[in-house]
């Protein structure tokens, strides 16, 4: 149940992105370092528990693949409580065009799509 709701989460996300990716891109550059600072660490923490807690039920390659995924998700999101690194990730956000934004929006659908149909087949296929 989880998983579905994280996996479509993301795939809705992933749709928005790939259609929208400047606006998400003007979004990201006008808002001050202190306020994407929080965000970030938001979004970075809530996903990785997320992904950790949809893997968590199940077994096989694929859980481990996400749970792994998620523990750098955490790890990341105490890493942007440092302000140097909030003003990197907007500078290189400024230098990036419309094929990056993309290319994340895929990477986010391919990892909803997994999450909801990967996880179910590795629990009843693969076990560790």
């Amino acid at each position: 149940m989880l998983a579905n709701i994280i996996g479509g989460i993301l795939i809705i996300m992933g749709i928005i992105f790939l259609f929208k990716p400047l606006a998400l891109k003007q979004k990201l550059i006008k808002k001050s370092t202190k306020t994407i600072k929080r965000y970030l660490f938001a979004i970075a923490l809530i996903v990785g528990i997320f992904l950790i807690s949809s893997a968590w039920e199940y077994h096989g390659i694929i859980a481990i693949i996400i749970t792994v995924i998620g523990v750098i998700s955490i790890i990341k999101a105490f890493v942007f409580l440092k302000a140097g690194i909030v003003e990197k990730l907007v500078s290189f956000i400024e230098k990036q065009g419309i094929t990056f934004f993309r290319v994340y929006a895929i990477l986010l659908i391919i990892i909803g799509i997994l999450i909801i149909f990967g996880l179910h087949h590795s629990a009843a296929s693969i076990t560790y």
